[in-house]
């Protein structure tokens, strides 16, 4: 899997997918995650757009 970090530059993955943990860092979030959705590549505008108005506004 090859991702981008917010510098553009891409990496390649050697493991699993980990939900709220830095790359930078390898600091982990301290809280709690409530939804996470992962895809097999880039999504375009477009597509986030129609996702989000999909997705019901929780208030948070």
């Amino acid at each position: 899997m090859t991702a981008r970090l917010e510098s553009g530059t891409a990496w390649a993955s050697t493991g699993g997918l980990q939900v709220g943990r830095s790359a930078k860092t390898g600091q982990y979030l301290s809280g709690a995650v409530d939804e996470v959705r992962a895809y097999s590549g880039v999504l375009s505008p477009t597509t986030i757009a129609m996702i989000n108005d999909l997705t019901p506004d929780t208030g948070l």
